[in-house]
């Protein structure tokens, strides 16, 4: 009782009297003795009683051999053993960490272990385990920000190492938080980083005693141990919550996509099929096809065993099957579908392998596209072959990239000898030339550029008067790829003009002729009337010289609408009227008055 714990000396003091009494020998008493500062060592012991040379009983004789190393190995060991067994089947952290901490706790005597958790910041600390320690003190450091001098925790964090402070109540570190720590009744702190797989802190691991203490050898490989421990932990939980997240993300991105997506096992049974593919396939619940064969989606048996072949065969040589397909919905219509498959383990051959993955777009409207395309392409070329016009599209080079039928006699060659050519292959080099400016004025104008140029057809050597128009073609980028050009036959439409130049001379040089005859009759003495024939005779024309020899200015017969008539003596009238009636009937395009008389004003 001097020299240990009344506990253990009153345990050593039973043993030492079941020995005297049964007069027996104990060769396998595992003792363990805790030190004031808390140190556990282990012994095996072996105890006999022992004689004098007379044969009395003089005492006990003890021999106790040190064992502690081995058997804190062997804890280390079997706690190890005991926590991953944990860590395979518990799914959460907050359990494994605890248990972690409540294990740590019962290899040393009178120690308190946290774990704390760095978030994803990298900048604080948050409660991950830490049961024996007061609530008010783990609120108070939950979040708390990790840096050089912040206590035990948040400088091993910061520093990446670990951190030992025998005492608390003195160290620098922990100046702001005494209040907390006496309270607590913490007086000496050690704290391990918890480093992951790849070298990153994940948290720390902590142990607390209630007096100032340097750790142990043994309490060194400790807290090493139960921080690995941790570290396993961290990381098979944070592993396990990206799987979550990626399954979650893989289930969105598979029923969110906006292609079908079908999973077919061994037997060509689907296992699951996404959204999308209901869609396209026209049924509404999965009770109609998981499970089922894939026959149903196929026209006919051997439309089936068709595609199964090939799929067969691609698969075989580890390729991505790729088809164009036609399917059939559920209420029986046919739908064009391009087709992708993918064997979900290649290491397993055809027949064995754990499934297919499908992937299925509906491309009906595309192929109604194409057809119509194809139908609108042929319907362009006839336009292109029968259109009388040149039509021609060069790159932006000067070569021939297309050309209609009528350019082709043109140039007297067929298409195909001319596509990739430029005009210096077929034209004199100072024809090419204009040819090549207009191309380029073209493409430097929003504009289309129009001309009007002779041309000498090589087929049949006919010289033609073209209306040439050329414009810029743009990509959706708006960048220039091509310069068009039509050119219209205008031979005929200028020998028209040419010929409406030579009347228009003709009607001027008369118009010319007749101002001059009307000028004679201004200067003369004779007066020149001009009036309408209908009842009244109303005068349209009258030269200058009626005031000469009736005494009437011009304007004043014009405005005054006079009518000729009442110039004529009434006398005279009636004959005058009958000349000109007779001359109407028999159609005469000039007849002569006999004299009368007119009068003056």
């Amino acid at each position: 009782y001097d020299l240990f714990t009344k506990e253990i000396a009153t345990k050593f003091t039973k043993i030492d009297k079941e020995i005297l009494e049964k007069k027996i020998k104990k060769d396998d008493i595992q003792d363990i003795i805790i030190k004031e500062d808390h140190s556990i060592y282990y012994f095996d012991s072996e105890k006999q009683i022992l004689y004098d040379l007379e044969g009395k009983e003089v005492g006990l004789f003890c021999v106790a051999k040190d064992v502690s190393k081995n058997k804190e190995y062997e804890l280390i060991y079997q706690d190890n053993k005991l926590l991953l067994e944990n860590i395979a089947i518990e799914k959460n952290l907050k359990k494994t960490l605890k248990k972690i901490v409540i294990f740590a706790e019962s290899r040393s005597k009178g120690i308190k272990c946290s774990i704390l958790l760095l978030d994803k910041s990298k900048q604080h600390l948050l409660t991950g385990a830490a049961p024996s320690l007061p609530d008010f003190y783990n609120d108070a450091i939950n979040g708390i920000k990790i840096g050089e001098k912040v206590g035990s925790c948040g400088s091993a964090a910061f520093k990446k190492e670990r951190v030992i402070i025998e005492n608390i109540d003195t160290h620098e570190n922990w100046q702001p938080y005494l209040e907390l720590t006496r309270k607590a009744k913490l007086h000496s702190s050690w704290s391990q980083p918890i480093i992951s797989s790849n070298n990153e802190v994940l948290g720390t691991f902590a142990i607390y005693n209630s007096i100032h203490k340097t750790p142990s050898k043994f309490e060194l490989e400790l807290i090493f141990a139960y921080s690995n421990i941790a570290s396993i932990a961290i990381e098979k939980d944070n592993t396990y919550k990206k799987i979550l997240e990626n399954e979650h993300q893989l289930t969105q991105l598979f029923n969110n996509t906006q292609s079908g997506l079908i999973h077919i096992d061994k037997n060509r049974n689907i296992v699951k099929a996404n959204e999308r593919f209901f869609e396209i396939s026209g049924y509404d619940s999965e009770n109609e096809i998981i499970g089922k064969s894939t026959k149903k989606l196929h026209l006919t048996k051997e439309n089936y065993d068709i595609f199964l072949e090939k799929a067969k065969k691609t698969f075989k040589n580890n390729k991505i099957f790729n088809i164009e397909y036609q399917f059939k919905k559920k209420d029986g219509t046919i739908i064009w579908c391009e087709v992708s498959g993918k064997n979900l383990n290649k290491t397993l051959p055809f027949e064995l392998e754990e499934g297919t993955l499908f992937t299925i777009n509906d491309i009906s409207l595309r192929k109604s596209y194409e057809m119509k395309l194809r139908d609108s392409e042929l319907l362009n070329k006839n336009i292109l072959a029968t259109i009388p016009d040149m039509i021609w599209l060069k790159d932006k080079n000067g070569k021939y990239i297309t050309c209609n039928h009528e350019f082709e006699k043109f140039f007297g060659e067929k298409k195909e000898n001319i596509i990739g050519k430029t005009d210096y292959d077929f034209e004199d080099k100072k024809t090419a030339d204009k040819f090549r400016l207009y191309d380029k004025l073209a493409m430097q104008t929003n504009g289309p550029i129009i001309n009007e140029e002779w041309i000498t057809y090589a087929s049949n050597k006919k010289q033609v008067l073209l209306d040439t128009t050329k414009k810029a073609m743009y990509n959706h980028e708006g960048k220039i790829t091509a310069v068009l050009g039509i050119g219209h036959d205008v031979t005929k439409r200028k020998e028209q003009v040419d010929q409406l130049e030579k009347l228009n001379k003709l009607a001027k040089s008369l118009t010319d002729f007749q101002a001059n005859l009307l000028s004679l009759f201004d200067k003369g003495d004779s007066v020149l009337f001009q009036w309408e024939n209908n009842l009244d005779w109303n005068i349209s024309y009258i030269s200058t010289s009626i005031h000469r020899l009736l005494g009437y200015k011009k304007e004043e017969v014009l405005k005054g609408h006079f009518k000729y008539s009442e110039f004529i003596h009434k006398d005279d009238i009636k004959r005058v009227k009958e000349e000109r009636s007779n001359a109407l009937i028999n159609d005469k395009n000039y007849f002569k008055h006999e004299q009368y008389r007119v009068i003056h004003k």
